[in-house]
């Protein structure tokens, strides 16, 4: 039963990819690649997903959040809801 949940905990640590430039929609991605990618700093990525604005596939065994890169584009063309207030 160890060995099984730390293979998946491997297999999801190799699936986690690196960002070097414009990740694959289907990239997943952990809090710092994330940051990196948007050129922000991780704590504003960790507070927009604990505002639950900023949608997460789920979250590794050590707590750290899975997010899918299509999804974080998604959230990046979302409409402002206070974009027509003047």
């Amino acid at each position: 039963m160890w060995r099984a949940g730390r293979a998946r905990s491997a297999s999801l640590r190799a699936r986690l990819c690196g960002v070097h430039g414009q990740p694959s929609d289907d990239a997943l991605l952990g809090l710092d690649e994330v940051a990196a990618w948007l050129e922000v700093d991780s704590g504003w990525v960790a507070r927009a997903i604990a505002r639950d604005a900023l949608p997460v596939l789920g979250f590794g065994s050590r707590g750290e959040p899975v997010i899918v890169a299509a999804e974080v584009r998604a959230w990046l063309r979302r409409p402002d809801p206070h974009g027509d207030e003047t």
